[in-house]
């Protein structure tokens, strides 16, 4: 019974989907509020509907770089 439990915690993780582990702000993000290498999402009303903003901040200087993502 522990091994299917196993099995099916571990297919449950590989089957959800990687936004899961993205965090949605309310505020866009800036340099100073993000971690490196950290995605977040912000609705900035420029992606094309159905679609968000996913930005990113560069892990060795301060650069963050954005592209619109399904919802």
């Amino acid at each position: 019974m522990t091994v299917l439990s196993s099995a099916g915690a571990v297919l449950a993780m590989l089957t959800s989907p990687a936004s899961a582990e993205t965090k949605t702000v309310t505020t866009k993000p800036t340099a100073a509020t993000m971690t490196p290498g950290e995605p977040v999402l912000f609705d900035d009303k420029t992606c094309p509907a159905g679609m968000i903003a996913k930005f990113t901040k560069a892990k060795r200087n301060n650069n963050i770089s954005k592209k619109c993502v399904h919802k």
